[in-house]
């Protein structure tokens, strides 16, 4: 469950409650923190929060996200994990929790911040939540590892490293393995890929907008079909399942359900259609099998 202005508290308990009966895997809550879409390239305060100085925000940080994991643990529904961010590889909360900016690197801000939103979790759930730290550096090992490294050097108590891969951003196969294999040993955290996808079909049913112009570079040997989706899919699953002490938890194929017309924004689409593991007419594909590969991990 991810959510933010778009998808708030209520919309997340409903959504929550309504599939209580039939969840099997674990309930991911993903709050972003933000009025709309945040990554590695924007992580703006919402609008209602922007007056705040570094310690008013760090409490309203604390009490949002406490009031969310005590809601919907009252409706039967608590979370088993909680991603405190989404890409926050620089920051989150900006201006005041961003990392790097004009030529300079500084950190107090941000680790106050996640501090804030780590510890409602912990005190919200009574400890039964794990806490996900998630950032974008897939196939990179030396910006994970200085990432990870500085928020333990600063105190930050988590559970689970959370990374993005998508080969087009983030390279080849070989990095995404060669930086789980450091990551685990060194960390000995859970690790999950916590964002990926493949093209099913090269052809965008909203023909909105592409990738900077140009429809994403695939990784050989993985067509863009249903099949090179699975494929993709399982060789993840594979690399994780690899893993010493099974610290490789699983993934999250994101959006597996980003059909045409299913934008944020009426009347507006874009190159995810291309890569749900739905057809452009909302029929589901073959590939909606990786959902049954937990063999793949191992364990």
């Amino acid at each position: 469950m991810t959510y933010s202005q778009q998808q708030d508290c209520d919309f997340t308990q409903g959504s929550s409650s309504e599939n209580a009966p039939t969840i099997q895997a674990v309930r991911r809550l993903a709050p972003r923190d933000a009025d709309f879409w945040a990554d590695p390239g924007k992580q703006p305060t919402p609008q209602s929060w922007q007056d705040q100085n570094l310690s008013t925000l760090a409490g309203t940080v604390y009490s949002y996200t406490r009031d969310v994991i005590e809601r919907l643990a009252r409706q039967g529904t608590p979370a088993d994990m909680v991603q405190t961010g989404n890409e926050i590889t620089n920051g989150m909360l900006w201006p005041l929790g961003v990392i790097s900016g004009n030529g300079g690197e500084r950190w107090d801000g941000f680790i106050t911040l996640l501090k804030a939103a780590i510890a409602a979790v912990r005190d919200g759930s009574q400890q039964d939540a794990s806490v996900m730290v998630h950032i974008d550096r897939g196939g990179d090992n030396a910006g994970s590892r200085r990432f990870y490294d500085s928020i333990l050097e600063q105190g930050v108590d988590f559970d689970v490293i959370g990374l993005s891969y998508y080969p087009w951003w983030h390279g080849p196969l070989s990095a995404l393995q060669a930086n789980l294999s450091d990551l685990a040993p060194r960390y000995n955290k859970d690790i999950v890929i916590v964002e990926t996808a493949y093209p099913w079909k090269f052809t965008n049913g909203d023909s909105q907008r592409s990738f900077g112009g140009s429809y994403p570079v695939l990784l050989p040997g993985y067509p863009p079909s249903p099949e090179g989706q699975i494929s993709f899919i399982r060789e993840l699953l594979s690399l994780l399942g690899q893993l010493p002490d099974q610290l490789g938890r699983g993934l999250v194929y994101w959006e597996s359900a980003w059909i045409p017309g299913a934008g944020l924004e009426q009347d507006t689409g874009d190159t995810w259609g291309d890569m749900a593991l739905f057809d452009h007419e909302g029929r589901a594909l073959s590939s909606i099998k990786c959902y049954e590969d937990t063999a793949f991990l191992g364990h």
